[in-house]
This record gives C-alpha cells, structure tokens and sequence, in this order.
C-alpha cells in the first residue's frame, strides 16, 4: 500500500482534510460565543443552519455526482466553499453574517469527506486487494490530524486570538484544493486495473474504457448487487425486522449526538464555566484522538472474535464511565485522564457502527451506508438543539448529563440487542 503514490496521495489528503477541520470547527461554537456575543439559543441557530444545509446540499451533490458529475470536480467545488467559508470567518465580526456564510457556502462544504471517500474507495476497489484495510487507513490519517490539530488551533487563539487559527485552517484547505487540480488523478484513471500505472494512465485512458466501466457498474444495478463487500460474516442470530432496525438507529444518534454535544458545549464550558486555559480544550481534543487510533485499528479483529455489538456495548460503558468522569474532573491531568475511556468510545463507535448497520440489513448493503450516514446527521441536530436549550436554561456543565442520558440509554438499548441475539442463538443451537 505504502508503494503505491496514488494511495499516499489519497491518505496525505485525508490528513490535510483533518487538519481543515480540526483547525475549524472545535473552535467555531466559542468564536460564536465569545467573538460575535451570541447567546447560547443563537448559537443553536448556527449550528442548525449549518446542520440542515449541509445535508441538504451534499445529499444533492451526491446524487448528481451518481448520476455523472465527476467526483474530482465536486470534491474542488466543496474545497473552495470551505476555503470561503473559513477565510470569511476571519474577518466576520457578525452573528448574522457568519449564519448567511454558513448557509451558503459552509453547506456546499459537506460533501468533502464523502467525496473524497469515494474516490479512495474507487481506487481501491481497483488496485487494491484489500480495500477496507485502505479506507481505515484513509480514517486514521483524519485521526492523526486531530492529534495535532486542535492543541495547535487553541493555541493559536490564545496567543493571537481566532483570525489566526482560522487562516491556518484556510491554508490547508487551499493545499487541499491544489492536490486536488493538480496531483489527484483523474476519474477515468482511478479505475483503471491494477495492472496500469494510474499515474501514466491518466493522459492515455480512453473514454472506451470508462465506458466499459459504466456498462460493468450499470449491469450490477440492474443485478442488484451491491457495491459495498460485508468484511465478515455477521451473526445469523442478528435481529433484521423493522422495530429492530428503527431502534438500533435510534441507538446510533444517542451515541454520536452525546459525543457532538461533548465536542461543541465543552470549550465553553472550560472557558466560561472553569474558567481554564484556552489550551486546555485543544489538549482534551488532542488527546482522545490518541487515545482512537489504536482502538480503531484493533476494533476489526476484535469484532470477529467476540462480536461487533459486544463491542459497541463496551464502547457505551466506557463513555458513561468517561462523561461521569468529566463531571467530577476540575484539573488537567483528571481530564486528560477521562480521555481514555473516550478513545474507547469513539474509536469502537466511529468504526463498527456502520458495520453493524449493514450487517442488519444484509441485502440493502447500500440504503444501510446511506441510512448511516443521515442518522450522524440527525445526530447532530439533536445535539446541536440541546446545546442552546440546555445551556440557556442551566449552563454548558449540564450538557455533559445530557450526554451521560443518551450515552445510557443507547447502553440499554444494544444491550437488549446482545441478550436477544444470544437467546435466538440458544434456540437454534438446541433445535439443531
């Protein structure tokens, strides 16, 4: 993999990409706050503009780029709203401003990731072969950033306030944005097989093959065949019917709306409410990103040997323990500390929640990724509402027992999954 120039290309730019954000959003709920003196309900306003604009902009996008839209072309439209949207926010000294940024161009920024996922998949797909083993790799490369990024990005504020971190996050979007004209191959050359130098391949590829390409892709629609490959065999036991499926989702937004609660409420917290150092959330970020990666790397294996909804129900323990540590942490180290149970958490989370989906819904291996992908959004419109509401009503602590509650009621919910899993296993065991 690490021979291939194409597939370091792909994980430079999911790191650069990482970086785009970590600079970016930990610090966007404090400069609304802080900069631009909005109270806790204008920030919820924000956060839902951003939110519904983004869904429904990178939906559309989405669907065009299915339909023929090139990928390359999209993902560089998606960069230069983001490189607008951050540059902007360096100069913007209004709360109405900043929502019409966001609305505009902050929401054509959504399909970045997506994007930019497809086209490593493209590749891998077909140069590769072991293609998820790429991908997880293409995650980790944003979870390094995240070391980095946000410790870096706090700092920066707090020496030469918020312009300074946001131009940084400028910058490395216009890195994005020139690999992405320049270095990235085209399309038609990503696909060419394995056999074919896809650097040379890209000024020789024949639109012959590409449209052999279409046909190849268009007659496996028609087949029903799915273009996504389950990495194992999921348990038969695994409930599929409909009640099942809307409460595992319902599970899904509980967790990772706890977890972008956390991410948006607790710089203010630390700064309004402990009254810590600007540098303090930085470091936080920093080092629950650590504490992922080799969680993330390990959750595959793990999965196969003791169960991937085991897993997630470790996963939920491990953030009760670590937002109940949060309530009771008032100095660095203690935070700092919390963050390992929160590596767990997320890594296992970020890793095998769509794994999990899509072994519930075995012959819509497609409509489950895109289920996935709409429930983390309605993840984080449910948080992005509870930050405002709880923060105007109580303060930002109290977001943090919010957390705690989602966290725990997801907890009772998988594991009622696990129990009913193990009692259909149980009945089938004794019938054969």
């Amino acid at each position: 993999m690490f021979k291939d120039k194409v597939a370091i290309l792909f994980v430079i730019m999911a790191f650069v990409a990482g970086m785009c954000g970590a600079f970016f959003y930990p610090l966007s709920s404090k400069f609304i706050i802080e900069s631009l003196g909005a109270t806790p309900f204008m920030l919820t306003g924000y956060l839902v503009t951003t939110v519904c604009g983004a869904v429904v902009v990178s939906q559309v996008m989405a669907y065009h780029s299915d339909k023929g839209w090139k990928r390359k072309t999209v993902l560089t439209i998606s960069l230069a709203s983001y490189f607008i949207t951050v540059a902007s926010f360096t100069v913007i000294d209004n709360y109405l401003h900043a929502v019409l940024i966001a609305l505009v161009f902050g929401s054509m920024s959504g399909a970045i990731f997506g994007q930019m996922f497809a086209l490593g998949r493209e590749y891998a797909e077909n140069h590769m072969d072991d293609g998820t083993n790429f991908m997880a790799v293409m995650r980790a490369g944003i979870a390094i950033a995240w070391v980095f990024g946000p410790p870096i990005a706090f700092t920066l504020q707090a020496n030469w306030g918020f312009t300074a971190a946001f131009a940084i996050a400028a910058v490395a979007t216009l890195v994005m944005i020139l690999f992405t004209l320049f270095v990235l191959p085209s399309e038609e050359a990503l696909r060419q097989p394995k056999t074919h130098s896809v650097i040379d391949a890209d000024k020789t590829v024949t639109n012959e093959s590409a449209e052999r390409k279409a046909d190849h892709t268009a007659s496996d629609a028609k087949k029903g065949l799915p273009n996504d490959k389950p990495t194992s065999a999921p348990p038969k036991s695994m409930a599929t019917g409909k009640g099942a499926l809307f409460a595992f989702s319902t599970a899904i937004v509980l967790m990772f709306a706890a977890n972008n609660l956390y991410i948006t409420s607790m710089p203010l917290y630390l700064s309004q409410e402990l009254m810590a150092d600007d540098r303090w959330a930085g470091m936080l970020f920093g080092m629950a990103a650590l504490c992922e990666l080799p969680v993330m790397f390990a959750a595959g294996k793990l999965s196969k040997r003791f169960g991937t909804l085991n897993l997630l129900c470790v996963a939920m323990i491990s953030a009760c323990l670590f937002y109940t540590s949060v309530m009771f942490a008032t100095t660095l180290p203690q935070l700092l500390a919390a963050q390992l149970f929160n590596g767990v958490f997320i890594g296992i989370c970020a890793t095998l929640g769509m794994v999990a989906m899509q072994d519930m819904m075995l012959d819509r291996l497609g409509t489950a990724s895109t289920l996935f992908s709409n429930l983390l959004q309605v993840s984080m419109l449910v948080s992005s509402l509870s930050v405002g509401v709880v923060a105007e009503l109580y303060n930002y602590y109290s977001t943090l027992y919010v957390s705690l509650g989602a966290s725990a009621i997801a907890l009772v919910m998988l594991f009622g999954f696990v129990i009913r899993d193990r009692q259909q296993a149980a009945v089938a065991h004794l019938a054969a």
